[in-house]
């Protein structure tokens, strides 16, 4: 086996250069999401990566408030950030040829969220004996119809 791949190896034409692969140019998009007022990172905020209106690439905040969007194709793209309590904020940025990395840093303001009441009703439920009748006379200690046949009549005035 070793031979046959030296042979193959050794066979194969040196005077020809390889040709270069085309690789369309990509690049990274990513930074950090943080509170506006007091600079904490905010871990678990939604990135989405839009290229004309439709969401093509999305990720979350790691613990420290970081994102990265790896290998997108050369081109403009709109970068949107959600958090929930605060007001989502979008940034246009791009990645071309020479920029390997865009970085796109977001400082969120809160929003406090006013939610309405909610009201919780209910009803109890109606009691429903699902016994059977068989079921209620046959009570420990009782008797039933046929053992109270089974007793000797009562004498009448005696």
């Amino acid at each position: 086996m070793l031979g046959a791949l030296l042979s193959v190896t050794a066979g194969a034409p040196l005077d020809r250069p390889s040709a270069p692969i085309d690789l369309p140019a990509s690049g990274d998009i990513g930074g950090t999401v943080t509170d506006s007022a007091t600079g904490t990172p905010l871990a678990g905020g939604e990135v989405r990566i839009l290229q004309a209106g439709s969401v093509i690439a999305a990720t979350v905040t790691d613990a420290f408030g970081r994102y990265v969007v790896h290998n997108l194709p050369e081109a403009a793209y709109r970068v949107e950030v959600r958090y929930l309590g605060y007001r989502a904020q979008t940034r246009d940025l791009s990645v071309g040829a020479t920029e390997g990395f865009s970085r796109g840093d977001f400082k969120l303001t809160p929003s406090p969220i006013n939610l309405s009441a909610v009201e919780v009703a209910t009803a109890v439920p109606l009691a429903v004996d699902t016994r059977t009748g068989n079921q209620i006379f046959k009570l420990p200690n009782t008797p039933t119809m046929s053992t109270a046949c089974q007793c000797p009549p009562a004498s009448r005035g005696a």
